[in-house]
């Protein structure tokens, strides 16, 4: 047994864990390299996260005595917005009114990633994508909009 300058033994058991770690990042790293638009697209919206986003805004938007907020439901949303292969413009509406109030970090986060947007008029990365898309203008007006109001407040 070697101790360690601070008198704590190494632990066999981390050392493993570690190493099963680091061999299903490469996994994971690997997969996503090699999928497409497509397949990330559709595994997003088959996924949990998707269908709970979608009922998350539904109950913030017809039952508010029923709905809860969620943190990572929420950073789920932020996170996808500007995808409209992901967010309809029904829940995209919904979204803008529920993003209205948001305050300290999180709108500093939105008006950056809008700010980005667009400064960008052509296309735009999305999140978690390697392709570009082209942002549709009603969604650019709006964050411009958005922008203009936020930079009056």
């Amino acid at each position: 047994f070697i101790i360690m300058s601070d008198g704590i033994k190494p632990n066999i058991k981390t050392k493993a864990r570690k190493a099963r770690m680091k061999k299903k990042m490469k996994e994971k790293t690997a997969k996503e390299a090699s999928q497409t638009y497509e397949d990330k697209l559709q595994e997003i919206l088959a996924s949990p996260k998707y269908k709970a986003a979608m009922q998350y805004l539904d109950t913030w938007s017809e039952k508010k005595e029923q709905w809860k907020f969620h943190k990572q439901t929420q950073n789920w949303i932020v996170h996808h917005i500007y995808n409209a292969d992901v967010i309809t413009p029904h829940y995209f509406k919904i979204i803008k009114k529920y993003l209205a109030g948001t305050k300290g970090l999180m709108r500093n986060r939105l008006k950056e990633e809008s700010i980005k947007i667009v400064e960008s008029p052509t296309s735009v990365k999305l999140i978690g994508f390697q392709e570009k898309q082209k942002v549709p203008e009603k969604i650019k007006a709006s964050i411009q909009s958005k922008i203009k109001r936020a930079g009056q407040q």
